[in-house]
């Protein structure tokens, strides 16, 4: 849910049964309605995702080439690489740390 309670993010695809597909961010209303993908430029399957605190953009946790990678992807799809970081996944538990901050996302 985002800071201001207006939209909902989660991961996900449209399975097109097909070997491989990227887990992409998804945004909608929390109505359900106007269900929009954001940041497909980035070519690699989304593990983790928190809001920001302004609630126009979404950090983001990948993996690009074995490195475990942080980008800020804003509501216009806007990517933007902000960092390195690693995962921990536990129980659905899922940590993003990069320029000295932590996002824990469960």
């Amino acid at each position: 849910m985002s800071p201001d309670g207006k939209l909902v993010a989660y991961l996900g695809y449209n399975d097109k049964h097909v070997g491989n597909q990227n887990v992409r961010l998804n945004v909608m209303d929390t109505d359900g309605k106007n269900q929009r993908v954001i940041g497909e430029s980035l070519d690699r399957s989304l593990t983790d995702a928190i809001w920001a605190a302004d609630g126009r953009s979404l950090y983001v946790q990948y993996v690009d080439h074995g490195i475990t990678k942080v980008a800020r992807i804003g509501l216009t799809g806007r990517v933007e690489p902000v960092g390195l970081g690693y995962g921990r996944h536990r129980r659905g538990d899922a940590v993003a740390v990069f320029r000295r901050h932590v996002f824990s996302v469960q």
